[in-house]
Formats: C-alpha cells, sequence, structure tokens
C-alpha cells in the first residue's frame, strides 16, 4: 500500500484509495499495449489524465497512477513511446530522505501543439509550452517555454523554434527553426564592394561598384 501522505492527498479512505488505485492500474495496463491509438488514448482518460483533441499517446507511457488528474495533455498534443510523466514526487522507504523531502504534487501540462520525444520524462510542476520539442531521453525538471527546442539531462534549452504560418491548424502547426536576424535586405557580394581609402585620406562609404563588363576591362573604383 502506498504512504498515508498518499491516501490523505487522494481525500479517501484507505478501502477508497485502494479500489481507485486498482481501477487506475487496470486501465493503465491495458492501454500501455493498446495498438489502436484512438483506443489508447480512451484508456488514459479512463485513468483520470485529462486528454483533449487529437492527441497522440505512444506505447508504454508511464503517467502517475496516485494523481493522474493533475496530468494535462492540451489539444494536438504528442507524447512519444516509453516517457514518463510524474505528478508527484515521494521517498518510498522510512529513510532520512523522507523527513527531508515531505510528499510533493503538482500539476504537469503538456500544451497545445507540443511534441515530447520518446524516452522522456516530465517531473511535477513542469508546464510545456504550446509548440515546444523535447528531445528524445530529455529529464525536464523545470517549465519550457512554448516553441522551444529542449534536451539533455537535465533538460535546456537547444534553440528557438517558429510555428509554419498556416491558417488551418494553428495550433498544431509544424515548428521550424527561426532564421537569425539580420539586415532587412540581402548584403552585397564582396566582390562587388568599392574599395576603401589607404592610409592618406579617411575612408569613405562603401558604395556598390559597377560590375566589369566581360568584353572589356573592370572600371576603375573611385574613393
Amino acid at each position: 500500500m502506498p504512504s498515508q501522505e498518499i491516501i490523505q492527498a487522494n481525500g479517501s479512505s484507505k478501502a477508497g484509495y485502494a479500489l481507485r488505485y486498482a481501477w487506475r492500474w487496470l486501465t493503465w495496463r491495458m492501454a500501455v499495449h493498446m495498438p489502436v491509438r484512438r483506443w489508447r488514448v480512451a484508456l488514459y482518460r479512463a485513468m483520470g489524465v485529462r486528454v483533449g483533441r487529437d492527441v497522440y499517446i505512444g506505447y508504454d507511457v508511464a503517467f502517475d497512477r496516485s494523481f493522474p488528474h493533475l496530468i494535462t495533455l492540451e489539444d494536438h498534443a504528442a507524447v512519444g513511446d516509453r516517457c514518463i510523466v510524474n505528478a508527484h514526487s515521494a521517498m518510498p522507504t522510512q529513510s532520512e530522505l523522507r523527513r527531508q523531502l515531505p510528499l510533493r504534487t503538482a500539476t504537469v501540462t503538456i500544451g497545445s501543439g507540443a511534441w515530447v520525444q520518446p524516452g522522456c520524462t516530465i517531473g511535477p510542476g513542469v508546464s510545456v509550452g504550446r509548440g515546444a520539442i523535447v528531445a528524445t531521453g530529455a529529464v525536464v525538471t523545470r517549465d519550457v517555454p512554448a516553441h522551444t527546442l529542449v534536451g539533455g539531462v537535465p533538460a535546456k534549452t537547444i534553440k528557438p523554434l517558429c510555428p509554419a504560418p498556416g491558417p488551418s491548424v494553428p495550433d498544431q502547426s509544424s515548428p521550424k527553426m527561426c532564421p537569425a536576424a539580420g539586415p532587412s535586405g540581402p548584403a552585397p557580394s564582396p566582390q562587388n564592394m568599392c574599395p576603401a581609402a589607404g592610409p592618406s585620406g579617411p575612408a569613405p562609404s562603401p558604395k556598390i561598384c559597377s560590375v566589369a563588363d566581360p568584353s572589356g576591362p573592370a572600371p576603375t573604383a573611385t574613393p
């Protein structure tokens, strides 16, 4: 049986919690190997996870069985195979750590259109922003900003993402890498830049020289 702290946090008696946990365990065990995506999602909903529309949940995903109601997957979110999503942390044995680190529960949210790739671990209290990507095998212990790629152990920001424009399904738009900020127009080719003046005089502002006609000699650049 779980600790008295977990039973009290669920607001039920030992018998009531035991029945509820048995139902969650049964639906979870059926869901992890269910070959049909729609049925898999339906079983996780029956388990208590809050699941939006058009959500993908892979095989063998372990959602918190003690507090599944604290986990939300918003519309168009995707969670890959063998991910772990925890909404609580508690030391299971009577050690010194249990007195130092009591039971902690917190909501977990996978935002609209976010993609948690296979093998990731999401800790209590984490919010994965809209359109974000959590790279394979990452361990996420803090919030992930929207439209951001994170990865590693612990997860850190790798680079920002930009939502692809499209009026059809804005929340499900495929993210792409943001271009680096730069001038409004293309930079001129270095071959066509006028040479700067020598040490004898001040250097004029660079200007574009005319390109030489292949049939004749190249024109002389004027300072």
